[in-house]
C-alpha cells in the first residue's frame, strides 16, 4: 500500500474517518447488498462534512484512485463499492439531515416557497426521510418502497413509487443540489446556476460528482390514499389465462378512459402468486364505483381483493418492503446473492400477445430459480407525470415507457442468470420492431459500458452531452464505475 501513502497522509492529517482492508471493521463495512458482486475498495471514507468530501476527493486524485459514492448501498451491481477492486468509496452515512425549509426561492420561477422545499442529506434512507417530512408540516415526496434505500442513487437514477404517475419520480422533485466535483469544488446547481451540472447529475451523478445535499420540492401529504391489491390463483397453469389477463390490464391502463395520473400500480409475478398492487389519490367511492369495475371488467374473478383507505404514513408502511419506515440510519442488514436485469417497454406499442406468451413459457419452463419475482410497473398511460418531460429536462431519458420490468432472481447459479436474461431476450425477440430499453434504477452488471449507455440513455445526443460535461468537470475521470460516462473511450481498469 506504499503507493497510497499520499492518500492516508491526507486523510490522517485532516481527520477524515476511513477504513482500509487492515481495519478490523473493514469486511463488515464493505459487505454489499448483492453478495454475488463483492468489490474490495482500497479505502472507505466516512466524511462528516462537505469539506471532508472535498479533502477525500483530493486524496483519491493524488493517490490515483477511482471514486464512487455510497448512499444506502443498494446498488444491484455493487457500483456503490466502485464496481471493481481498489477504488475509494465515499460513504454518505453521516449526511442524514431532513429539513423542510421555511424559506426558499424557486430558481426557475422566482416563486417564494414556504415550507415546501426540503433539504435532504445525500445519505438519508427513504423510510426515515418520509417520516421526517411528514413530521415537518405533513409533507411528502414520491419515492420507492424500499425503506432502507438511500436517497442518493435512488433520486439521481429515477425513483419510482406508487404515486409517481401523479407526482413524478423522486428525480423530478429535485430543484437544486450541493455537489462536490472531482477537483474538490463545491457547487450549488439548479436550473439557473451551474445548469449543465444540474442537468447531468439527474441521471448520471455517479459520473459527475458527489451530491451531498438535495433540495426537493415536496407535496402536501394526502389525507387518504386508496391502497389496493388484487390476486389471482392458477395463473401459471394456463398460458392463455395468464396472457389475456395481462393484456386486459394493459388495455385498462391505456384505453379504458378511467385512468388518470392519480392511479399508479404494478403487476407482481413470482411463479406462485399474481398480484396487481397500487395506490389511488382519490376517494374510496370513486375507486369502488369507477376504477375497480373497469379494471376487473374482462378479467377472471380475483381470488383475493383488498381495498384500504389509508393515511399517508400507513400507505407507505403497507407498501414498504419491510412493513415499516423506520430503518437504521447507517449500514444495512440486507445481503443476498442475485442476478438482475430490467426492461422498459415503449408506450406507443406496449406488449403483444406473442411477447406475453413467450414470457409465460420462459417463466414456467424448468430449470427455474428457487426464488424470483418480477415487478411490472406502469409508468406511462393517460396524464402520467413521469412521461411529460424530455431530455431537455434532465439526463434521465426514460420518458416514453408504458411498462418497466424489474427482474431479479435469488442465487448466483448459471440457471438463475439464464432465467433472468432470458425474460428480457424472449420478449425482445417477439417484438423486434419495438423500442425497448432498460432502467437506470435496476443496474444490470452483465451489460458492457456501450450496451448500458444505449439501454439507459437511448439518445446518443444525451450521451454526447454527458461526455462534454464530463470533460469539463472531471477530465481525469476520477468518478468511475463499469457503466460510468467516459469522455475518451473505455477506461476500465
Amino acid at each position: 500500500m506504499d503507493n497510497h501513502d499520499p492518500l492516508f497522509n491526507i486523510l490522517q492529517s485532516t481527520s477524515v474517518p476511513y477504513s482500509i482492508p487492515d481495519s478490523p471493521e473493514y469486511d463488515s463495512l464493505r459487505l454489499p447488498y448483492n453478495l454475488r458482486l463483492q468489490p474490495k475498495p482500497a479505502v472507505i471514507v466516512f466524511p462528516q462534512s462537505i469539506q471532508q468530501i472535498s479533502l477525500a476527493l483530493k486524496a483519491a486524485s493524488e493517490a490515483g484512485l477511482k471514486v464512487q459514492a455510497r448512499s444506502g448501498g443498494h446498488s444491484y451491481a455493487s457500483f456503490g463499492l466502485g464496481g471493481k477492486d481498489g477504488s475509494m468509496v465515499i460513504d454518505l452515512r453521516e449526511f442524514q439531515d431532513v429539513e423542510t425549509l421555511n424559506e426558499y426561492v424557486d430558481p426557475s420561477t422566482g416563486e417564494f416557497l414556504r415550507g415546501v422545499v426540503a433539504k435532504v442529506g445525500g445519505g438519508a434512507r427513504l423510510g426515515n426521510m418520509a417520516r421526517k417530512l411528514f413530521q415537518q408540516g405533513k409533507r411528502a415526496l414520491p419515492h420507492g418502497t424500499g425503506s432502507g434505500v438511500g436517497i442518493g442513487g435512488h433520486s439521481t437514477l429515477g425513483g419510482y413509487g406508487y404515486v409517481s404517475r401523479a407526482w413524478g419520480l423522486a428525480l423530478d422533485r429535485i430543484v437544486a443540489v450541493d455537489v462536490v466535483l472531482a477537483d474538490g469544488r463545491v457547487l450549488h446547481a439548479n436550473l439557473k446556476e451551474n445548469e449543465n451540472v444540474f442537468w447531468a447529475v439527474r441521471g448520471a451523478a455517479h459520473s459527475i460528482g458527489i451530491v451531498a445535499t438535495f433540495y426537493m420540492k415536496t407535496e402536501e401529504a394526502p389525507l387518504q390514499v386508496i391502497y389496493f391489491e388484487l390476486g389471482w390463483d392458477g395463473m401459471y397453469e394456463d398460458m392463455q389465462r395468464f396472457t389475456n389477463t395481462f393484456l386486459e390490464i394493459q388495455h385498462f391502463a391505456t384505453e379504458s378512459g378511467v385512468v388518470d395520473e392519480r392511479l399508479t400500480f404494478g403487476v407482481r409475478v413470482d411463479g406462485s402468486t399474481y398480484r396487481v398492487t397500487g395506490g389511488f389519490l382519490g376517494g374510496e367511492d370513486e375507486f369502488n364505483d369507477k376504477i375497480l369495475p373497469a379494471l376487473v371488467k374482462n378479467l377472471p374473478a380475483p381470488s383475493s381483493t383488498s381495498i384500504k383507505p389509508l393515511g399517508w404514513i400507513e400507505f407507505l408502511e403497507v407498501c414498504s418492503d419491510k412493513g415499516t419506515l423506520d430503518v437504521p440510519a447507517m449500514g444495512t442488514d440486507e445481503h443476498k446473492s442475485f442476478y438482475a436485469t430490467s426492461l422498459t417497454v415503449s408506450e406507443s406499442e406496449g406488449l403483444t400477445e406473442a411477447a406475453m406468451e413467450a414470457f409465460f413459457e420462459h417463466i414456467t419452463s424448468p430449470p427455474l430459480p428457487e426464488k424470483y419475482f418480477i415487478i411490472i410497473n406502469l409508468h406511462g398511460g393517460s396524464r402520467s407525470s413521469i412521461n411529460n418531460k424530455d431530455e431537455a429536462f434532465s439526463a434521465y431519458t426514460d420518458r416514453d415507457s408504458l411498462w418497466t420490468f424489474q427482474i431479479p432472481a435469488d442465487s448466483d447459479t448459471a440457471e438463475s442468470k439464464d432465467f433472468v436474461m432470458g425474460i428480457r431476450n424472449k420478449i425482445i425477440e417477439k417484438q423486434k420492431g419495438t423500442s425497448f430499453g432498460a432502467s437506470l434504477s435496476y443496474i444490470d452488471a452483465a451489460l458492457s459500458r456501450e450496451e448500458a449507455w444505449k439501454a439507459y440513455y437511448r439518445d446518443q445526443e444525451v450521451v454526447e452531452r454527458l461526455k462534454k460535461i464530463k470533460r469539463e468537470v472531471d477530465p481525469r475521470e476520477l468518478f468511475w464505475n463499469p457503466h460510468a460516462i467516459t469522455a475518451i473511450g473505455d477506461r476500465r481498469r
